[in-house]
């Protein structure tokens, strides 16, 4: 039982150390900084989310419920997301690829206002399609 439990210690700090080294990758920048807490809303939960989008979004956009559909039917799929690699980043927008928890990579594009308080305009993901 003792060598279970010390196992047990070793899987949990690996996997805290490997998402704490994924969180030093994003780029600090406005749109770095939102798409962090997207994620970071997105892998705690369904209050955290709610929350994060009323906080976050841009005026003018989808309604939070319509917006949390979105997020039940992502979260059904992909159950949490991991920060891959930054593809393209500019203060204002920020393309990465996040690898849900089966480790298939997403291509997310995140972009903010230009002006503060710099609220999330675009959370978009590019699907690849296969065959045509």
């Amino acid at each position: 039982m003792r060598i279970s439990a010390g196992i047990a210690v070793v899987v949990l700090l690996t996997i805290g150390a490997t998402s704490h080294a994924a969180d030093k990758n994003w780029p600090a920048t406005p749109a770095g900084t939102m798409a962090k807490g997207w994620v970071t809303a997105f892998n705690t939960g369904e209050a955290p989310m709610r929350q994060f989008l009323i906080n976050n979004m841009a005026a003018g956009g989808k309604p939070v419920e319509e917006r949390m559909k979105s997020y039940r039917k992502l979260r059904r799929k992909m159950k949490t997301l991991t920060l891959v690699r930054v593809d393209d980043a500019t203060s204002y927008e920020l393309d990465v690829t996040l690898a849900d928890a089966g480790g298939e990579e997403h291509q997310f594009t995140f972009r903010v206002q230009p002006k503060a308080p710099h609220k999330l305009e675009l959370v978009g993901r590019l699907e690849h399609r296969h065959g045509h």
